[in-house]
């Protein structure tokens, strides 16, 4: 019946799957490590180590990646092969297919293709296009302020305090304007 948890349903190495209403709910299907706890989360035929999914349809496409952690509806719910990721927000990193080394937090941080690696996306929509980036915030209308030393930015990016450059070039014109 709906709603009642059976602990009985085994993968073929015969480890344990709780489902609820029939569907997978629970279970820690694959090699060491491997935990995932929400409707569809994870991959029944897994073989990567150290993954953690939590919330609806988390990881549920990965059959061999290691050490992804994914708390969230659908966060790297596309990742098949990708290692060492974080999302972290409703569908944060669902373009992430086989990228590696990626942070992702807030409702649709994610990344521009799905090999993207070594790179942070913060915030609401927040979208990282090449690898070794960090972006904060959206584009467009999702744009947002970053402020250091003050809790109300008033310019894409304000300081209030000091700030120190060190060995400052630009091969086009003024690299800072004051």
């Amino acid at each position: 019946r709906s709603g009642q948890a059976d602990a009985s349903r085994r993968d073929a190495a015969g480890a344990g799957v709780v489902t609820m209403g029939g569907a997978r709910f629970i279970h820690a299907i694959g090699n060491a490590g491997n935990s995932f706890f929400g409707n569809q989360s994870g991959n029944l035929t897994l073989t990567g180590i150290s993954n953690t999914g939590t919330g609806e349809l988390t990881l549920d496409a990965l059959t061999s990646g290691t050490n992804n952690t994914a708390v969230g509806s659908s966060a790297l719910g596309l990742n098949s092969s990708g290692n060492n990721n974080t999302a972290i927000g409703f569908v944060a990193g669902n373009t992430l297919t086989i990228g590696l080394n990626n942070t992702l937090i807030g409702y649709g941080a994610d990344t521009s293709s799905n090999a993207i690696s070594s790179s942070t996306a913060i915030g609401y929509n927040a979208k990282v296009a090449q690898d070794s980036s960090m972006i904060l915030g959206g584009t467009g209308e999702f744009a947002v302020k970053v402020g250091i030393g003050t809790t109300s930015p008033w310019r894409t990016f304000s300081v209030d305090g000091t700030v120190a450059f060190k060995n400052l070039s630009s091969t086009q014109g003024n690299a800072v304007c004051i």
